[in-house]
């Protein structure tokens, strides 16, 4: 039962994530890596180009989480704890950056969301973070992100936004 479920959002995240509206030119995208030892040139990450924290979501327990790639596995923040999966999808696209925010404030109307936007409309969020880079999910305006084998949330963080 299981696998089915995961197989009808596969069909739907191929569906949804790459889908054009028609009044509005849509210039990113969430693409299922095959070749994980090469991540396409235009792949959203977080901090300088030697430390670079790529952007991914993967589906697990029901739901999308965003996390960043780390040993070919998208690394994310699940119930405290850091979880890895091998079956990932990557950000990308020509016209994404990251903006500053803090959780009191509103969001702005170009955020980028996890892959499923049936399961909750989740943003895409990354910190600095004991001098390295984490890329995770927004839920309930803080920031959560895996490191080492644990979970942190913060409330100030940057923003993955379109410039549509």
């Amino acid at each position: 039962m299981r696998l089915l479920c995961l197989h009808f959002w596969l069909s739907v995240l191929s569906l949804v994530s790459f889908a054009k509206p028609a009044l509005a030119q849509v210039n990113w995208g969430w693409e299922e890596v095959v070749d994980k030892s090469k991540l396409p040139g235009d792949a959203l990450y977080f901090g300088p180009r030697e430390a670079r924290s790529y952007a991914c979501t993967a589906y697990y327990e029901g739901e999308f989480y965003n996390g960043k790639v780390s040993r070919q596995q998208c690394s994310f923040a699940f119930q405290g704890e850091a979880r890895n999966v091998e079956n990932f999808w990557i950000l990308r696209g020509s016209r994404l950056r990251w903006t500053s925010f803090y959780k009191a404030d509103a969001f702005p109307e170009s955020l980028v969301y996890a892959a499923g936007v049936t399961a909750g409309k989740i943003p895409v969020c990354a910190v600095k973070f004991r001098d390295e880079y984490a890329v995770g999910s927004v839920r309930d305006k803080l920031c959560y992100i895996a490191w080492g084998s644990q979970e942190f949330y913060f409330g100030f963080y940057s923003l993955a936004v379109s410039d549509n």
